[in-house]
């Protein structure tokens, strides 16, 4: 859960400092990262598409995704 948790952090940390380059392979670092996650929750074949798109001051962030079905849950992480 922590590592998850990190990895999200630094999602943010990098928007919120708007930093975003794709040239340096942020999208490819940010579908990877986004992938993982969602791969505790869904089962999926493809990756996430994801659009970054800024307005003013603010980023609007959208990610899709066609899952094949949700994982069962035996226990709740903690």
């Amino acid at each position: 859960m922590k590592k998850r948790k990190s990895e999200l952090i630094k999602i943010q940390n990098i928007i919120e400092n708007n930093r975003i380059n794709l040239e340096n392979n942020f999208l490819d670092l940010m579908i990877s990262d986004v992938s993982k996650l969602l791969k505790d929750y869904f089962v999926f074949n493809k990756s996430p598409d994801i659009q970054i798109n800024k307005t003013g001051g603010e980023l609007f962030i959208s990610i899709n995704l066609t899952a094949v079905r949700v994982k069962s849950f035996t226990n709740v992480p903690r």
